[in-house]
């Protein structure tokens, strides 16, 4: 299955395999420190997934719905990255490993859907109430 990756430069690139994202997930945190601070991943032009590595974890966001797999239940921890310069704020229940955020792109890609396998959920419903 084809499919755009947009790198932290904004760099768009059409890629044949999800395997080139493993190494992707593998940069380490300084890479997502830098250019937009995010990278995506889409295949058609109505949604994308967006993603970046903080060092807690790897965090997934369907755009433009704002969806992200709910991981643990644990009481919510709130972390800041930035994105294209702007503060963005997650939940931690929302952290990926690295081979779970695998997982999730790699199913996105092959079914052209977000996996049913993982619980999806607005993710500013977890953080509602943090201040910045």
């Amino acid at each position: 299955m084809k499919y755009i990756y947009s790198n932290n430069l904004g760099e768009e690139f059409i890629y044949e395999n999800s395997e080139d994202l493993r190494a992707v997930l593998e940069k380490s945190y300084e890479y997502w420190q830098e250019g937009t601070g995010d990278t995506s991943i889409h295949i058609n032009d109505n949604e994308r997934l967006i993603f970046f590595k903080i060092e807690q974890g790897v965090f997934i966001m369907q755009h433009p719905d704002y969806l992200a797999p709910k991981i643990n239940n644990d009481p919510v921890i709130v972390y800041e990255h930035f994105i294209g310069g702007q503060e963005f704020i997650i939940p931690s229940t929302c952290l990926c490993d690295e081979d779970q955020a695998f997982d999730i792109l790699n199913s996105y890609i092959e079914n052209e859907e977000l996996p049913s396998t993982y619980t999806w959920i607005d993710f500013y419903d977890e953080i509602e109430g943090f201040e910045g």
